[in-house]
C-alpha cells in the first residue's frame, strides 16, 4: 500500500508542476517497468509498446490532464524543458 501511495503523490505532483513528460514516463515505469519507460524516453517504441501506451491512456482517461493523456495516447514525449541547472552548466 505504502509503494501505491507514494506513486500517486508523486504523479500527483508531477501533475501539479505541470510536467506532462515526467508524468508519462512514471505513469509508463509504474505501468509496464523501467525498459518501458526508458524505450520510449530515447524513442524506440515498437508496435506493442504504442498499443500498451494507448490501452494505457484509455484507462487513465478523466484521472490525469487531457493534454498528458494524448501524449501518452500518440506515445510521444515533449522535449526535455533545461533546468536552472542545464542553462548554467551551457
Amino acid at each position: 500500500m505504502e509503494g501505491a501511495q507514494a506513486s500517486a503523490e508523486k504523479s500527483s505532483d508531477l501533475i501539479k508542476r505541470k510536467d506532462h513528460r515526467a508524468t508519462i514516463l512514471h505513469l509508463v515505469e509504474e505501468e509496464y517497468g523501467k525498459e518501458a519507460a526508458q524505450r520510449l524516453e530515447v524513442g524506440a517504441v515498437d508496435d506493442n509498446l504504442e498499443y500498451a501506451l494507448m490501452a494505457l491512456a484509455d484507462r487513465l482517461e478523466g484521472m490525469y490532464p487531457k493534454k498528458t493523456l494524448a501524449l501518452l495516447h500518440g506515445a510521444v514525449l515533449p522535449e526535455r524543458s533545461s533546468s536552472f541547472a542545464d542553462v548554467l552548466d551551457q
